[in-house]
């Protein structure tokens, strides 16, 4: 007899034999971005821009917040 078709829905790999996705190493979600999309060579410049703009925006605010009624010409 023929066992029947079971209607659920498995989504995402099996845990069990999982290897990291690209096969470039295991790890988590986590370390796997932070190696992926981070740390990888083709990505540095483009996270070094977005990290000089957005210091230099922190570092505006802090210093308006601090000395921006100096700066007002009454």
């Amino acid at each position: 007899m023929a066992r029947p078709q079971s209607s659920q829905i498995v989504v995402g790999p099996s845990i069990k034999g999982y290897s990291g996705g690209s096969g470039s190493g295991g790890g988590n979600f986590f370390t796997r971005f932070l190696r992926e999309e981070i740390f990888a060579q083709d990505k540095r410049p483009g996270n070094l821009d977005i990290l000089i703009s957005t210091g230099l925006f922190a570092a505006t605010i802090a210093f308006l917040k601090n000395y921006g009624s100096e700066l007002l010409a009454v």
